[in-house]
């Protein structure tokens, strides 16, 4: 049986996500495994990917407002 266009797109964006949640899974399991470690280059552990996007974008700024 023949998968029509619509049904390719839809199983292709089904294996990205399946991709996205073993990766982020993987991820998670490396920094579980590696315990509390300092930042080093290579290590694609959860932890670290947070470190380094929060070191790209630098510190938050302050709230100037109350909620």
């Amino acid at each position: 049986m023949e998968l029509t266009e619509e049904e390719k797109r839809e199983e292709a964006r089904k294996e990205e996500l399946r991709m996205i949640v073993e990766m982020i899974d993987a991820s998670m399991a490396l920094a579980v495994k590696k315990g509390k470690h300092p930042l080093t280059d290579g290590c694609s552990c959860i932890v670290c990917a947070e470190r380094r996007k929060q070191l790209i974008r630098g510190p938050e700024p302050e709230w100037k407002y109350w909620l």
